[in-house]
């Protein structure tokens, strides 16, 4: 038997996920965020730049973890292809969210004023 024959004829592990990090991760993130969320932390520029900070280093605490693990890699191998490829794009999100979330809030409070916090 070959090799790749071998391989493809076994029983595949949540090991040979790499990425399976990043989704626990985002489900944390989701936990996190939702409940900053429900305290109102998404109605101000500051506050809102912290919570998606929070929210994408839940994600990297832990995918890059799990993908040194399942890569056989250390650390800091992890973080150059785990992270470093995505925090720009993972900025430009952050500050973006910053900017439009709380305006939004505001343009909801303005259409909905009796109930702009009935949700939360």
């Amino acid at each position: 038997m070959t090799e790749s024959s071998e391989r493809s004829s076994r029983v595949s592990s949540i090991s040979d996920f790499p990425t399976f990090g990043y989704i626990v991760g985002f489900v944390v993130a989701a936990l996190v965020v939702g409940r900053l969320a429900r305290h109102q932390a998404d109605r101000k520029v500051a506050t809102t730049l912290l919570v998606g900070a929070f929210g994408t280093i839940a994600i990297y605490a832990f995918g890059v973890p799990w993908l040194a693990v399942s890569l056989g890699i250390g650390l800091d191998r992890a973080i150059l292809l785990g992270v470093v490829p995505f925090l720009i794009g993972d900025t430009v999100k952050v500050v973006a969210l910053s900017a439009l979330l709380p305006t939004a809030w505001k343009v909801v409070g303005k259409v909905r004023p009796n109930n702009a916090d009935a949700d939360r």
